[in-house]
Order: structure tokens, then C-alpha cells, then sequence
């Protein structure tokens, strides 16, 4: 098997053969980039895997900091608001992290030194579950709070929230997640399940959604999901369209 993250390099690693070989999904930066020693590096292609199609199965991916919608949008809607001092106040000077290491809070920590609005905030390591409890408790209070997020979460689907603005873009831009697998899968695998991943592509707010069902219940996710989306399904299966 072969596993695959957007910015995280060592999980590009090849695992042992597996009987069953299935493909994975790999958050793919436009710019090819990762954090390591604290500076960017490109990542170099290696030839071991490759795009089971010639498109995303879903784009719009992005990582980002988020906000409770209740807090108005002229007085929050950049990283560079943060720099106000009611703003400040309100937020207790925190930003509500994930787990330390993950490129998500390294590409954090870079942004806390490149914006001089940061100066004097604390961005607060813990974990994405961690993250999520905070988040709600806060929003029950009618709290400000900022959070660091990505884009499919479920957070989107729980709460009522946005993304903030990021103009340096140290975060990124829109990112594709592709279906990568062993060179020859298609060729091996030339059968309905090849097929079928070839048309595979969901929206954004489909992918945030699936991913809030699957929290919510792992074992009806699915189920749920191709009972919403029947014509959908059908397409992936079949090809034809409704």
C-alpha cells in the first residue's frame, strides 16, 4: 500500500504489499511544497505513484483560520483584523490550534511572524478533536474565537462559520485532491472498480458533508450519502447520465 498527505513528505512512504492494493487520496499543493526544518522544499516525483485519473475527485481544498458567522464580518474578515485591539480583547489573544507538527500549525507558525497584527497572540497547540470541543463551547457562549481549520471539515456542516481572509497566502491557495495508486492499477485492476473511480468526482461542500456523516456514524455514512445523491451514484456506476 501506499500512503499519501499534502505536506507531510515521510507519509510518501512505501508500505508492504497488500492483497488488496486500493487507491488512496493525496492533497496535492499547486506548489509542491513542504515544511521541513522549518523551511520549504519541493517535493520531488518519485515515479512510484500516479493520478488514477486525469482530474480531482474534488478541488477547493484549502487550509485556513475560521470564525464564529455571529461575529460581524466588517470588524473580522482578514488575518490583518487581528491586529485590532477590541478584537483582540474579545478573542483572549488565542488562536485555537490543532495537532503541533502538522503542516496545517507549521504554516500557522510561519504566519504568526509574518504578521505584525499577530504580535502578542499565542497560537495554541492541541489536537483537531480538541480544537472542535473548544470551538463549540465557545460558539455556545456567543464567544469570539478563532480557530485554524481546512477545507472539506466537518466544522462547516456542525457550525455556522467562515473562513477568514489570509492575504499573504502563507496557508496556500484552493488545492486538488487526486486518486493516486501503483503504476499499473488501471491496467491490473481493467474492471468496474477502475471504472468507476475514473468518473468519481464530488463537489467541496459534498466532500464536508460526507466527512460529517462519517463522524457522526462511520457505519451508515455511505448509506446515507448514495440515498441523498441516488443519480449521483448512479453516474459513477453506470456512466450514464439522468
Amino acid at each position: 500500500m501506499l500512503h499519501a498527505y499534502q505536506r507531510h513528505p515521510e507519509r510518501f512512504v512505501r508500505k508492504e504489499p497488500s492483497p488488496k492494493p486500493l487507491p488512496k487520496g493525496a492533497w496535492i499543493n499547486p506548489s509542491k511544497k513542504v515544511i521541513s526544518d522549518g523551511k520549504l522544499h519541493k517535493i520531488q516525483p518519485t515515479g512510484v505513484l500516479k493520478s488514477l485519473k486525469n482530474s480531482a475527485i474534488y478541488e477547493d481544498a484549502l487550509l485556513c483560520w475560521a470564525v464564529p458567522n455571529y461575529i460581524p464580518e466588517d470588524v473580522v474578515s482578514s488575518v490583518t483584523d487581528l491586529g485590532k485591539p477590541e478584537v483582540k480583547e474579545k478573542m483572549g489573544g488565542e488562536i485555537i490550534g490543532i495537532d503541533p507538527g502538522s503542516g496545517l500549525m507549521q504554516h500557522s507558525a510561519i504566519m504568526m511572524d509574518e504578521y505584525p497584527e499577530l504580535a502578542g497572540w499565542e497560537l495554541k497547540d492541541s489536537s483537531d478533536y480538541a480544537m472542535v470541543a473548544e470551538l463549540k463551547r465557545r460558539m455556545m457562549r456567543d464567544e469570539w474565537v478563532v480557530v485554524t481549520l481546512w477545507q472539506p471539515h466537518s466544522a462547516f456542516g456542525r457550525f455556522d462559520i467562515r473562513m477568514i481572509d489570509e492575504p499573504k497566502k502563507i496557508l496556500g491557495v484552493e488545492e486538488e485532491v487526486h486518486m493516486v495508486g501503483r503504476q499499473d492499477f488501471t491496467a491490473k485492476f481493467d474492471n468496474d472498480v477502475s471504472t468507476f473511480l475514473s468518473r468519481f468526482y464530488l463537489t467541496i461542500d459534498q466532500m464536508s458533508e460526507l466527512t460529517l456523516l462519517y463522524e457522526e456514524d462511520e457505519s451508515i455514512a455511505a448509506v446515507k450519502f448514495v440515498e441523498k445523491y441516488p443519480r449521483l451514484i448512479h453516474y459513477f456506476v453506470t456512466g450514464e447520465i439522468d
